[in-house]
């Protein structure tokens, strides 16, 4: 709350990005098991990390998406506008799971990993669109957005 939305989304979502490169380290460091062989403690402990520091980040940067959802909806409609969005965001999600099994099988796990980090960069040109929305949303007075400060430091300030 304190350093604004605009900022918590740049963050993690960078912070998202970095969480698949630990994927990729696991996917390039961890050698394929043999059928019922068991991994060693340093392979597992190695993807064990790479799963947590991914459920960690992705937990915070959904955080900080839903919090812009919730700044950005009009607050006379904001159930139905809310409850549109979030589920055309966890639809994107699913469709998005389902086609990086594909991807991952045609391009193996360390290169499919490896692409998703870059991948995740083209989405950091929509920041000064987000930016503008958070803008218009605090300012919209029949929105009932008001209180909590000025505008600017809401949505996370110019700098």
């Amino acid at each position: 709350d304190r350093v604004g939305v605009f900022h918590a989304l740049w963050i993690l979502g960078l912070a998202q990005a970095v969480s698949n490169l630990g994927y990729a380290a696991a996917a390039f460091v961890v050698p394929a098991a043999g059928d019922g062989a068991a991994p060693a403690l340093a392979h597992r402990a190695v993807m064990y990390g790479a799963s947590a520091l991914e459920s960690f980040t992705g937990g915070l940067g959904t955080a900080a998406f839903l919090a812009f959802l919730m700044a950005i909806v009009d607050k006379r409609r904001s159930a139905t506008e809310y409850a549109v969005l979030s589920s055309v965001f966890a639809l994107s999600r699913s469709v998005a799971g389902w086609a990086g099994g594909y991807g991952a099988a045609a391009l193996g796990y360390g290169p499919y990993f490896l692409l998703t980090f870059f991948l995740a960069f083209p989405a950091f040109a929509f920041l000064p669109w987000v930016r503008h929305m958070l803008h218009y949303a605090a300012v919209q007075p029949e929105w009932g957005q008001g209180g909590g400060g000025p505008a600017e430091a809401r949505i996370g300030g110019d700098e």
